[in-house]
């Protein structure tokens, strides 16, 4: 039976429950970006950012898709200013592309050499907007930035996550690995499964996955990556993020599942 580092995953996740907010000189949206679909249904993304610091300071945005880390945008936030981008930073109008991938946004010291701000203290927060025919209505789900200080996690906990087969819910789970040149496998666990389900994702790529079988009310379920596996501290660790939310296919609207730490969900 899989058995977990309990010691080494109390002490990591208690040093990082202060920040659990997702301030921090570095902080990742799980998904975030833009998706032109037939039948007239745009999904996109309005973003916050917020300086918490009582200096001006520069962030940075970087997609990473594909293998690949890519600037794209950058400004400069006034002290305790919060900032509201309709947009998400993608742009808008005709021929922008359609790209939905992980948002990892830094403090930087200026935005000609990039380089990052240990001292930056920026919180981010995206909601994903489904633009329908106005028969049909909009949604919004809200996605929070996961500071830095949470990328070596052994394990994240999404709370009241559910799919139902007979109402058209599903559990959508989406798992970004941060790293430059590891590939890593995750494994998602929801409550009714009683084995996990494996995913394999490349470096500094995103990969998601819909969860099947039963179930018809709010739900648990954990993800954690191959080297959070055994007892002891792991031999190496490798950054990454995650999403969980649920999806209604009628409607179209999606809510995302309340991130907790590990040491509340299994103290219940």
């Amino acid at each position: 039976m899989m058995q977990f580092r309990a010691a080494f995953l109390l002490l990591a996740l208690a040093a990082v429950a202060p920040m659990f907010a997702g301030i921090a000189a570095e902080v990742t949206l799980p998904v975030a970006g833009q998706l032109e679909l037939s039948d007239n249904l745009i999904y996109r993304t309005e973003l916050t950012v917020t300086n918490h610091r009582d200096v001006p300071q520069y962030v940075l945005f970087e997609l990473v898709q594909d293998g690949h880390v890519a600037p794209f945008r950058g400004f400069r936030l006034q002290p305790r200013e919060t900032k509201f981008l309709a947009d998400g930073g993608f742009g808008s109008g005709p021929g922008r592309a359609n790209r939905i991938a992980a948002l990892r946004i830094r403090s930087v010291f200026d935005l000609e050499s990039e380089q990052s701000d240990p001292h930056g203290l920026i919180e981010a927060n995206a909601f994903v907007v489904a633009d329908r025919p106005v028969s049909r209505g909009a949604s919004r789900q809200e996605v929070a930035g996961i500071s830095s200080d949470e990328y070596h996690a052994e394990e994240a906990v999404f709370l009241g996550v559910r799919h139902s087969p007979g109402t058209g819910a599903y559990t959508n789970v989406g798992i970004t690995n941060l790293h430059p040149t590891q590939t890593e496998t995750f494994y998602v666990l929801f409550e009714f499964h009683t084995e996990p389900i494996a995913v394999v994702v490349p470096p500094l790529q995103m990969r998601q996955i819909r969860i099947s079988g039963p179930g018809n009310s709010g739900r648990s379920l954990r993800v954690y990556p191959e080297w959070s596996i055994g007892d002891g501290q792991p031999s190496r660790t490798t950054p990454w993020v995650a999403y969980a939310s649920t999806v209604d296919t009628h409607t179209g609207d999606a809510f995302s599942g309340m991130r907790v730490p590990a040491t509340s969900f299994f103290d219940r």
